[in-house]
């Protein structure tokens, strides 16, 4: 009996080099290596998350630091000076909330010290707080870098909670961002070190089901940030934010999505200056000065629900402040008199 050959093996047979099956399986990736936070003393010592940091960043690609709940909630650690800069690829994760639903807060309140927003520097003399250039004493830094995931933290009580710079295919998920009194929440940006933006630099990050509060900005995309995707979080302001700016402001940033987020008591819930095709959709805007806040060509923003804000949408007659696209977004309830000008909206005299 002749026994069949497969096709690969006839066309092996007849021709050199070998056949080689287009259907490889590849590789499995290797295994990362656990990093376990469980001393919230901030030094190097082996445990402690500057070690930690400093030690998956020998090695990007191959490390998962998880944060333990140690003793009882609040679980606090309070760095004494600036974190490491983070390379990635590398995953940070707080286990707490899979214990007992809570967060794990990294605090920058034992070194970024002062009154209010006056604790923030910019970046020019005489600037402080939300609304001006800075990339001032930040409390998780990502430059030059890619494939950082955090969840499961609190980051809180520094000028900038995470500082996304010139930092490409990272993800922010399931994490509260509290109290950030300068720059923002969360900034991604493209400044190249002197206020100008740098293209293709910060691209292609997620910042997803996060909850921002009572920063000054909740959250930046600035100097070049383009194709990065902010979906299903909360920007809420409350009164105890001393600096209620924007929930969002996207400056020089383009071909952004924002999607089904909610902004609540903000100046502007969202602001675009001078932002091209951004798309801005399915939102919910309540209590605002003004719910969106638009110059910039090419942007869309569509399918958005604004109710009980100062102005509901105020497009902005600056240059090369056309061609928008305003499509199916339910107005209703707006034209309060809300009034928050610390760093932009809209004031009666």
């Amino acid at each position: 009996m002749r026994r069949s050959l497969s096709g690969c093996a006839l066309l092996a047979a007849a021709v050199v080099p070998p056949c080689v099956s287009a259907y490889q399986a590849e590789p499995l990736p290797a295994a990362l290596s656990v990093l376990t936070v469980d001393r919230y003393a901030d030094d190097t010592a082996p445990g402690s998350l500057r070690w930690a940091i400093a030690t998956a960043n020998l090695a990007p690609g191959r490390h998962r630091i998880e944060i333990a709940a140690v003793g009882r909630p609040p679980y606090v650690i309070r760095p004494a000076s600036p974190l490491p800069e983070i390379r990635g690829p590398v995953q940070i994760v707080g286990t707490a909330r899979d214990v007992d639903g809570q967060y794990i807060a990294i605090d920058g309140s034992a070194y970024v010290r002062g009154k209010g927003t006056e604790a923030c520097p910019g970046a020019e003399k005489g600037q402080f707080g939300a609304n001006v250039r800075t990339t001032t004493l930040p409390g998780l830094v990502l430059r030059d870098t890619q494939g950082v995931e955090l969840s499961g933290l609190e980051i809180r009580n520094f000028c900038i909670g995470v500082l996304i710079n010139r930092a490409s295919g990272n993800e922010l998920h399931d994490n509260r961002i509290v109290a950030n009194k300068g720059g923002a929440g969360v900034m991604l940006t493209g400044d190249d070190g002197s206020g100008q933006s740098t293209a293709t630099s910060t691209v292609h990050n997620r910042i997803v089901r996060n909850e921002f509060l009572d920063n000054g900005d909740g959250l930046e995309l600035t100097r070049g940030a383009a194709w990065n995707l902010v979906a299903d979080n909360l920007f809420r302001s409350t009164d105890a934010n001393s600096e209620p700016s924007q929930g969002i402001e996207i400056l020089w940033g383009n071909d952004n999505s924002v999607l089904r987020n909610r902004f609540e008591n903000y100046s502007d819930g969202l602001q675009i200056n001078w932002g091209n095709r951004n798309t801005i959709a399915a939102n919910t805007f309540t209590g605002n000065s003004i719910g969106v806040s638009i110059s910039g060509r090419g942007n869309v923003v569509d399918g958005n629900t604004l109710s009980g804000n100062g102005i509901g949408i105020a497009v902005r007659p600056q240059p090369r402040s056309e061609a928008n696209r305003f499509t199916a977004n339910l107005l209703s309830g707006n034209g309060l008199k809300i009034e928050r000008c610390q760093a932009g909206g809209a004031c009666v005299p």
